[in-house]
């Protein structure tokens, strides 16, 4: 037994220089990352964080400019708190993903 931990202690420790890792690093892509943020924005309209929503739209803007206009209606519902279209509007987008990559 102490062998075996002789050997582990070596393979796990050791000089640094000869460690390898073999983590991956991690790559969200843009179809899965726009998924969370809109299902995010959908549930944050769900319990009524208005200021939150518009925050988050505010920076799913900055990443993906391109959705300009569907961003600035979730944010027009959200500066006038039309919070049942705007629930709804992000309910059927977080469901159907339309937006395009």
């Amino acid at each position: 037994m102490g062998h075996a931990t002789a050997a582990l202690g070596d393979e796990t420790g050791g000089n640094h220089e000869n460690r390898y890792c073999f983590h991956r690093p991690l790559v969200i892509d843009r179809c899965l990352w726009r998924e969370l943020r809109i299902s995010l924005l959908s549930k944050l309209a769900q319990v009524g964080r208005i200021q939150k929503v518009m925050e988050e739209a505010a920076r799913m803007e900055q990443n993906e400019p391109h959705l300009g206009p569907w961003i600035e209606q979730v944010m027009q519902l959200a500066r006038t708190y039309q919070t049942r279209q705007l629930k709804a509007f992000l309910h059927v987008q977080a469901d159907t993903d339309r937006l395009g990559s």
